[in-house]
């Protein structure tokens, strides 16, 4: 019988390390001044929000801590935990859980985003926070192999968390690191998303999928991602919206898939791919499955004409090469532990019933596996007929998408579409603003407010009295535009256009040039088709007035007597001529 001998556990600080932190209360120190705390107490520099609400909820939820209440709650939290690992998920976890949910990195996320020198560009874009810590929560669980979003104590280890963690120091840029904190790989992800999703709701459709990566994949195997391809559990934690399409894919979703699809050999993408492509869920992919997948790569075999092939390929041939390179324990039958033996070929296998192109690739390398060789002799990712990378690492793929983006003026930027929504709006809001203030006109006595419908002419036609009836020796007590008159209101166009440069000459001489006489000639003809109707019946008018009016426009302008003003006064008044 061999004995072990049992191992002593150092506590992670010593009573006198705790002791010495005293000296920074003073007597409290409040969120932000506990960063010296949270340090000290060999915790990652932004684990300090997560780590203070802890000790929050543990002393009744002050807003400020004393040394006694942090001695306390830290005695809590270390009784049980012996590694820094262990320590951050306790204070990561909810109180009566064993596991991690989607939820539980919020605080953590919140404070790199607010606090991280190179993220302060985002302060007042909140959208663009929001899938940034969304986008880093979806990676820790795709690194940590756990699409159910309920993360044990063992995955995160494995997701090395607490060492990435601890790499995000202020000095370090996050445009440059290639983990998933990454700024940059998060802009590529949320562009490929904004490129497919036409209406911008975050939300994919099975058309919008089509077009990804210039319609690589089939229809078929897009139904089977819209249908399987979800993440139930982070739709649980990290929105509320339950009217979301189950046919569609969520932001979330997307990241899943575009992880998976950039590297199909890793253990987490070969689970999704399978997961998809199980059309009963039994658990194998039968020969009866694969063959309705094949159907449409083989559409695409004839209406391509590969020369570089051997004639066309059957599906009998593709199943028996399959059964060669995976060799499953039933042969037809390919189980998710088949396919994960080797993740390069089962890399081929999905490739062979998913993406043509690949396929062709694949086939003209028949003599081992595409991206081990790139990753054996370090060679550069091929790139396909339109600059996208294959078989790429996904560092690799996101560094080169990154700067194919930036180079690339069409593409769709969402965040400079964003700002031009807001500008617009913004543009609007001024333009009407302008366009109402237009609509008051300001004269020497009082500001008269006209209704929208009035026509620009109304400014020459409602002026105060004293501007030009007294000109022409006329008693009036009118100041409105209704008001009664001792003569027709129906002046020569003549007249208007005088009285237009006299009022245009007070008002500034730039105005009346810039719309030219032609306009105002415009604008009478229409304002006399308007309130000829009006004035005709107030029966206020002397009618040896009115005859005046009348032989001057037909002296001056008989077109505009016999087109315009005929018809209006042969039907309102009895005087013809």
């Amino acid at each position: 019988m061999i004995l072990f001998p049992t191992l002593k556990r150092v506590p992670l600080l010593s009573e006198e390390d705790i002791e010495a932190l005293s000296v920074y209360f003073n007597p409290y120190l409040s969120e932000t001044e506990f960063t010296v705390i949270t340090e000290a107490c060999l915790l990652p520099t932004y684990m300090n929000v997560a780590f203070f609400r802890v000790l929050y909820l543990l002393n009744g939820q002050l807003e400020r801590l004393s040394f006694n209440q942090f001695k306390d709650g830290w005695h809590l939290l270390t009784s049980d935990q012996w590694t820094i690992e262990s320590l951050i998920f306790k204070i990561l976890k909810k109180q009566h859980c064993s596991y991690l949910t989607p939820d539980d990195f919020l605080p953590v996320l919140e404070d790199i985003v607010m606090n991280h020198p190179s993220l302060q560009f985002l302060e007042d874009n909140i959208p663009f926070q929001e899938r940034y810590i969304e986008t880093v929560i979806c990676r820790i669980f795709y690194e940590a192999q756990c699409p159910s979003g309920k993360l044990c104590q063992r995955q995160f280890n494995k997701s090395k968390f607490t060492q990435l963690l601890n790499e995000i120091k202020p000095a370090i840029d996050l445009y440059t690191v290639h983990t998933l904190f990454s700024y940059k790989q998060f802009y590529v992800i949320y562009c490929k998303l904004w490129s497919l999703d036409t209406d911008h709701d975050l939300l994919l459709t099975q058309s919008d999928l089509l077009n990804y990566n210039m319609g690589s994949l089939t229809q078929s195997v897009i139904e089977s991602i819209t249908k399987r391809g979800h993440l139930i559990n982070f739709m649980d934690t990290l929105t509320t919206d339950d009217d979301a399409d189950p046919v569609c894919l969520t932001y979330f979703d997307f990241i899943w898939f575009i992880l998976s699809e950039t590297d199909k050999s890793s253990p987490v993408a070969i689970e999704y791919w399978f997961r998809c492509l199980d059309t009963d869920g039994d658990g194998i992919l039968s020969s009866y499955e694969l063959q309705s997948y094949w159907a449409e790569q083989d559409i695409k075999q004839h209406f391509y004409e590969n020369d570089s092939l051997d004639g066309y390929v059957q599906f009998e041939d593709i199943i028996r090469q399959m059964n060669d390179i995976i060799q499953p324990h039933i042969p037809g039958q390919f189980t998710l532990k088949d396919l994960k033996k080797n993740g390069y070929l089962a890399e081929r296998f999905f490739d062979t019933f998913m993406d043509y192109e690949k396929f062709q690739i694949h086939e003209a390398h028949q003599e081992g596996c595409i991206r081990s060789q790139h990753r054996k002799y370090d060679e550069d990712p091929l790139t396909d007929d339109f600059g996208l990378p294959l078989f790429s690492h996904w560092n690799d793929y996101a560094d080169m998408e990154y700067d194919r983006i930036l180079l690339d003026d069409n593409y769709l930027n969402p965040y400079e579409e964003e700002e031009e929504e807001v500008y617009e709006d913004v543009y609007n809001e001024e333009k009407e603003a302008t366009y109402n203030e237009e609509e008051v006109i300001y004269n020497e006595e009082e500001v008269l407010v006209y209704n929208e419908e009035e026509l620009n002419m109304s400014i020459l036609c409602n002026h105060n009295d004293h501007y030009y009836h007294e000109e022409d020796g006329l008693t009036t007590s009118s100041n409105t535009p209704t008001g009664d008159s001792t003569r027709s209101s129906i002046f020569t166009e003549e007249y208007y256009i005088h009285k237009e440069e006299d009022y245009f000459h007070q008002q500034g001489e730039d105005y009346f040039h810039q719309q030219g006489e032609d306009y105002f000639k415009h604008q009478a003809e229409d304002y006399f088709k308007q309130q000829a109707d009006d004035y005709f019946h107030q029966g206020d008018y002397q009618e040896e007035y009115y005859q005046k009016d009348v032989e001057e426009l037909k002296e001056e302008y008989p077109s505009l007597h016999q087109e315009k003003l005929s018809h209006w006064i042969f039907n309102h008044h009895p005087l013809q001529f």
